[in-house]
């Protein structure tokens, strides 16, 4: 099973290398968040919702911050084959640095970043430091280099927020203030598992005479030598349907299951809107199939999917709902069908 350490909760962040119109000493801030909301939570900055607030605020996207805190880490975290900082989201130019040692930079607001620190992590106390560089400056800098075209750019917008990854109304809308945001604003933990964990979680179906297959296909990590298995489970509305399992071959094990007498997906007005929920199970099968990652938490039920079906002339296509894989999370497919409503 995998073991989490969150690192969310009580941070300080400061203004780094900044002439900002602030105290220069350490400011209390939340993770998640981002440094607005610590700056308004200290009575720092006015509402930037308000009246024309904002433009007294556009100096926070020209300053870099730096978020630190202390944490303490179990010895026993540490006994495992694998441990790694999992950061959900970083917004956005951030250096990452544990116990004084960087761990890298990230460039992407968008995504989820993993970092090895079973190396640099001690049993007892540890530092955490993430510095953000300002953005605001960085996309200028690129459309110093070459201009971007743009539309809407004006009084309502900054200039160049398509040389960056990152959140593009931030940079202002028509509908929308300029607020170039920085922190940490995705969880972030300590994660520590052994042999190996659920990688990507891919579910495919396809419709004939009556019934549906699915192809429920997993991508495994391993960290550790070993024979591993997928066991998948379908259930509807607490009623099991089918189950199957798989070995793990190169890195890649595929169930195949049979559902009868599928329950459709219907538009609204049109008929119900049922959700098959599929368990995912990574287990040892040298171990007597220990479980090696299998999450169950209603907050966040990682591996466990809802799933639906639709029979659109003639073609079938799979909507899905997942959080199966929290590293490498998948949209869902996004069609509008028009079929015959139930007889």
């Amino acid at each position: 099973m995998i073991e989490t350490l969150s690192l969310n909760g009580k941070w300080a962040v400061y203004q780094d290398g900044s002439a900002a119109p602030i105290p220069d000493e350490p400011i209390p801030a939340t993770v998640p968040g981002c440094i607005h909301t610590d700056l308004l939570a200290a009575g720092l900055i006015a509402d930037p919702y308000v009246r024309d607030n904002e433009l007294d605020v556009l100096w926070i996207g020209e300053t870099g911050w730096r978020y630190n805190r202390t944490f303490d880490v179990p010895a026993e975290l540490l006994d495992h084959d694998a441990v790694l900082l999992r950061a959900a989201g970083l917004d956005t130019l951030a250096t990452v640095t544990l116990n004084g040692e960087e761990l890298g930079r990230t460039d992407n607001m968008f995504r989820t970043w993993e970092f090895n620190v079973k190396p640099l992590l001690q049993p007892g106390e540890n530092t955490i430091e993430v510095a953000f560089d300002p953005p605001v400056p960085y996309v200028r800098a690129r459309g110093e280099e070459r201009m971007l075209p743009a539309w809407g750019v004006g009084d309502h917008k900054l200039d160049g927020g398509g040389w960056i990854r990152k959140e593009p109304c931030n940079f202002g809308w028509d509908w929308g203030p300029m607020l170039a945001t920085s922190g940490i604003w995705r969880d972030l933990e300590i994660i520590a598992f052994d042999g190996a964990r659920l990688d990507e979680v891919h579910i495919r179906q396809q419709h004939a005479d009556g019934r549906v297959t699915l192809a429920v296909t997993a991508r495994v990590e391993r960290v550790a030598p070993g024979a591993r298995a997928v066991d998948v489970a379908v259930w509807l509305d607490g009623t099991h349907v089918a189950a199957g399992r798989a070995g793990v071959v190169d890195d890649t094990a595929t169930v195949t299951l049979e559902i009868e007498d599928p329950q459709l997906w219907w538009p609204n007005n049109m008929g119900a809107q049922p959700l098959y929920d599929v368990d995912v199970t990574l287990v040892d099968a040298e171990q007597n199939d220990t479980e090696l990652d299998r999450h169950a938490q209603a907050h966040r039920p990682a591996h466990r999917s809802s799933w639906c079906v639709r029979t659109i002339s003639g073609v079938s296509r799979s909507a899905l709902r997942s959080t199966a894989s929290p590293s490498s999370p998948r949209a869902p497919t996004g069609f509008r069908p028009t079929p015959s409503p139930p007889a």
